[in-house]
C-alpha cells in the first residue's frame, strides 16, 4: 500500500467535514471525495467538539475585527458623508504638497533631457563609413595632399571595403553577445 503524505487541514476544512458527516454523508464517501484516509476523517469526527469550539471562537474574533466604525455614537451631531470627504481630503493633500511645484519649469526641463535610442542598421553603417572616410582623409592629409573636398560618390577601394567589412563583422559579433539587441 502506498504511503500518503500528511496534509494539514484548516479549521474551515475540518468544519466542512464535520458538517458533511452530520448531514448524513458516510465517512467513506467523504474519504473518496477528498482523497483522505478513513482514520483522518474519524479523528476529525472524534475531535469535533474541540474543533467546533475553536471554529466558534475564530468566527467571534473575525466578526469583532470586521465591525464597522460607528461615527454617530461618538457625536450625535456629526454626519459622515463618505462620498464627499475622501475626495476633498485627497484634493487638499495634493494642493498642499504641490503648492510650490512649478509645472511649467518641469515640462521645459523634461524636454531638454538627452535620450538614447537603439540605432537602426543603416545608421550604424553610416556612422562606420563616415568614421572610416574621416580616418582615410586624415591619412591622405598626412601624405601631403591638400585637396579638402571629398567626393561622396567615389567608389571605395578594396582596402577601404575590407576595413569596413571588418568593422561590421565586429559590430555583428558584439550584437550577438548583447542580450538587448537580440530581442
Amino acid at each position: 500500500m502506498e504511503k500518503q503524505k500528511c496534509k494539514a487541514f484548516s479549521l474551515n476544512e475540518k468544519y466542512e467535514i464535520i458538517n458533511k458527516v452530520k448531514s448524513g454523508v458516510k465517512q467513506s464517501g467523504i474519504c473518496m471525495e477528498l482523497a483522505l484516509g478513513k482514520s483522518t476523517v474519524a479523528t476529525i469526527w472524534k475531535n469535533r467538539e474541540n474543533i467546533l469550539s475553536a471554529y466558534d471562537k475564530a468566527n467571534v474574533r473575525l466578526e469583532h475585527k470586521c465591525e464597522a466604525p460607528t461615527y454617530g455614537s461618538r457625536n450625535p451631531d456629526y454626519e459622515y458623508d463618505s462620498d464627499e470627504d475622501v475626495p476633498n481630503f485627497v484634493e487638499e493633500q495634493v494642493k498642499t504638497k504641490l503648492r510650490d511645484f512649478n509645472f511649467f519649469e518641469y515640462v521645459i526641463i523634461d524636454n531638454g533631457i538627452l535620450t538614447r535610442e537603439m540605432l537602426a542598421d543603416e545608421q550604424v553603417i553610416d556612422s562606420v563609413t563616415s568614421s572610416t572616410s574621416l580616418s582615410d582623409n586624415e591619412e591622405d592629409d598626412d601624405l601631403g595632399e591638400t585637396d579638402s573636398t571629398v567626393d561622396t560618390n567615389a567608389v571605395p577601394t578594396i582596402s577601404q571595403m575590407a576595413k569596413k567589412c571588418q568593422k561590421l563583422g565586429i559590430f555583428y559579433n558584439h550584437a550577438k553577445k548583447t542580450p538587448f539587441l537580440n530581442d
